[in-house]
């Protein structure tokens, strides 16, 4: 029985595989993100709303930072709510990681791998 189940089981690469199938065909996502640092002294929780081409929302609260990005055809805005600060970017024509320059909290947890669609070019 336990041989039958762990042969069910996908090699990580299958797995990878069907992710980078399956966000080739998205045009819609909602993910809700949870962080947590190897030595478990940074722990965020946040979410990623995006439609395809060129729209998303990425909100993450981690450590001291409370962190918002907005990206649509009119423009992108990266907002630091905790220090009072924005900075407001132009339209990009596609997904694309906030620039965090305000924050190095996209550096440490933005979903990369959800915005490139294929886990490996980023590898």
């Amino acid at each position: 029985m336990i041989a039958y189940l762990l042969a069910l089981l996908a090699s990580p690469d299958d797995a990878i595989d069907r992710m980078t199938q399956y966000m080739a065909n998205v045009k819609t996502l909602s993910v809700d993100l949870r962080f947590e640092s190897a030595g478990g002294q940074y722990v965020g929780i946040g979410k990623l709303i995006f439609e395809q081409p060129s729209s998303q929302r990425y909100t993450m609260k981690l450590g001291s930072s409370d962190y918002l990005f907005i990206a649509n055809p009119k423009g992108q805005i990266e907002i630091e709510h905790r220090r009072r600060r924005y900075r407001e970017f132009p339209p990009d024509a596609r997904l694309t990681s906030p620039a965090g320059l305000l924050s190095d909290t996209p550096a440490i947890a933005f979903p990369l791998p959800l915005i490139v669609g294929d886990v490996y070019s980023i590898l």
